[in-house]
C-alpha cells in the first residue's frame, strides 16, 4: 500500500477503496484539495496586487477601485480574479469536504486534519465576508447590515459582538477600517497558521502510517493534481477575462429602496431568515448554523467505526445527504425571490465634492424612481426626464425648480422639495448640470 503524506485533508486528500480499506492516493476526485490550495495562493497574490491601489477610507475606497479598473493596465482582470476566485475557492473546498465525508476520510489517523480543516474553511468564508465591504458599494453596505444584524442575534453577547465588528452602532467609516484590518492582516494570519498546522499533521500522520517499502508520494497522483489545478486556474482566468466583476453604485445609506443579495453559499441561510419571524431570528441566525458546524466538527468522534465505505455507513451518509439536500432546496427557494434593484447612474471619476454630494442626494431622495436619465431610472406620473434642462440654465434656476416644480414647470404630480436645504438643492443642481455636459 502506498501512502500520501497529504492524505485526508480538506486541502489535500486521502482515498479509500469501495471496501472501506485505505489505499494510496489516486483518482481525479482526490485532486480537489490541491486545487483549493492553489486557489488560496492565487487569492493571496491577487489580493496583494489590489492592496497596492486600494485606499481603506469611506471617502476614497470606492474611487480607488474605480481608478484601478480605469487607469491601471490589467486592473479589471486583477479585481475580477480576486472577486471570482473567492467563489472558486469556497466551491472547491466544499466539494473536497463532500468527498472526504462520503468516503470516510475524516476518520483516524486523519481525524485531526478534519478538525483543523473546518475552522480553516470558516476563516476562508469570513475572509470573503469582510472583503465584500471593502469596495464600499451599496451591495456591500446593506449586505453587511444584514450580516451584523444576524451576528447581533447571537444569544447573550450578540449586540456587543456586532458593535465590536462595526466599531459602532452602524456600518460607517470605522467599520470599513476594521473589516480591512481583518481581511488583509488578521484573517490571512489565522489562515496561514491553521494551514501550516493542518499540513504538518497530515504529513506526519501520512508518513507514519506508510507500510514498509512504500513511497511517500504517488507521481501519477501529483501529475493529476497539477493538471486539475491548471485546468481550474485556467477556468478562473477565463471567467475573470470574460466577465467583468460587478461593482455597483457607491454607498448611499439613504437609498433605502435597495435590497442586498446574498452570496450563493449564503442563500440557504437567507431563506431560513425568511421562514422564521423576527422574534425567532436567533434560530436561523445562530442555533442552526452552530449545530451544523458542531455536528461536522465532532463527526470523527461520533462515527467511531472503522468502516469507511459508503455501503457500511448508510445511516451517517444518508443523514449527511439529507442535510445537503435541504440546504440545496433552501438555496433554490431563496433564488425565487431574488431582489431586483434599479441600477443607479454612475458618476464620473474626478468630480468635485459639490457634484459628488449632488449625486448622492439624487440617490438619497430616490429621484430615479420617477425621473429618467439615459438608460437609468424611469419616467412616472408627470415627472420630467432629467434632460429637460437647457445648457444656459443656472444652478439657482434648477434649485428653484426642485423647490417648487408646480410653480416653475406647471406639473402637479412632482412634489416640492422646499424642505431640502438650499445648499443641498444647489449641489443637486450642480450635479444635474454636470451630467448634461457629458
Amino acid at each position: 500500500m502506498t501512502s500520501d503524506p497529504l492524505a485526508g485533508t480538506i486541502l489535500a486528500d486521502d482515498v479509500v477503496d469501495s471496501s472501506g480499506e485505505a489505499r494510496g492516493s489516486s483518482g481525479w476526485l482526490q485532486t480537489l484539495g490541491f486545487c483549493a490550495l492553489v486557489l488560496l495562493i492565487l487569492q493571496g497574490l491577487s489580493g496583494l496586487g489590489l492592496a497596492f491601489h486600494y485606499v481603506p477610507s469611506a471617502d476614497l475606497a470606492y474611487d480607488s477601485i474605480r481608478a484601478l479598473e480605469a487607469d491601471i493596465a490589467g486592473g479589471k482582470l486583477l479585481r475580477a480574479l480576486h472577486y471570482y476566485g473567492a467563489s472558486f475557492l469556497i466551491a472547491c473546498i466544499l466539494l473536497a469536504m463532500l468527498r472526504i465525508f462520503l468516503f470516510g476520510a475524516y476518520k483516524a489517523p486523519q481525524r485531526c486534519a478534519w478538525v483543523s480543516g473546518l475552522p480553516l474553511f470558516m476563516l476562508v468564508v469570513a475572509s470573503g465576508v469582510t472583503g465584500e465591504l471593502l469596495p464600499w458599494t451599496e451591495q456591500a453596505y446593506f449586505a453587511t447590515q444584514v450580516r451584523t444584524s444576524i451576528l447581533a442575534a447571537t444569544p447573550g453577547m450578540g449586540p456587543d459582538l456586532s458593535q465590536i465588528a462595526l466599531g459602532g452602532d452602524e456600518v460607517a467609516g470605522p467599520s470599513l477600517l476594521r473589516f480591512y484590518v481583518l481581511h488583509v492582516i488578521l484573517l490571512p494570519a489565522g489562515i496561514l497558521a491553521l494551514l501550516v498546522f493542518h499540513l504538518r499533521r497530515l504529513c506526519r500522520k501520512g508518513l507514519s502510517n506508510g507500510s514498509a517499502g512504500s513511497k511517500p508520494w504517488d507521481l501519477r497522483q501529483l501529475l493529476r493534481q497539477s493538471l486539475m489545478a491548471l485546468l481550474v486556474s485556467a477556468g478562473l482566468f477565463y471567467m475573470a477575462w470574460a466577465e467583468i466583476a460587478p461593482l455597483g453604485a457607491i454607498v448611499e445609506p439613504g437609498d433605502t429602496a435597495f435590497e442586498a443579495s446574498p452570496e450563493w453559499h449564503f442563500l440557504w441561510l437567507n431563506q431560513l431568515l425568511h421562514i422564521f419571524p423576527g422574534e425567532l431570528t436567533a434560530i436561523p441566525a445562530f442555533w442552526i448554523p452552530t449545530l451544523l458546524l458542531l455536528g461536522a466538527l465532532l463527526l470523527p468522534f461520533i462515527d467511531r467505526s472503522s468502516a469507511r465505505g459508503i455501503a457500511k455507513r448508510k445511516f451517517v451518509v444518508g443523514f449527511g445527504l439529507l442535510i445537503l439536500i435541504g440546504i440545496i432546496a433552501l438555496s433554490l427557494a431563496s433564488l425565487s425571490h431574488k431582489p431586483e434593484n434599479r441600477a443607479a447612474p454612475p458618476y464620473e471619476l474626478g468630480i468635485n465634492p459639490v457634484e459628488r454630494q449632488g449625486y448622492l442626494l439624487l440617490r438619497r431622495h430616490n429621484c430615479m424612481q420617477c425621473h429618467k436619465y439615459g438608460e437609468y431610472g424611469e419616467t412616472d406620473f408627470d415627472a420630467p426626464d432629467l434632460d429637460f434642462m437647457t445648457p444656459d440654465m443656472s444652478v439657482s434656476e434648477i434649485a428653484e425648480i426642485i423647490a417648487d416644480p408646480s410653480e416653475t414647470l406647471g406639473t402637479e404630480d412632482m412634489p416640492g422639495y422646499h424642505y431640502v436645504p438650499e445648499e443641498d438643492r444647489r449641489a443637486l443642481a450642480t450635479y444635474l448640470i454636470k451630467i448634461q455636459q457629458q
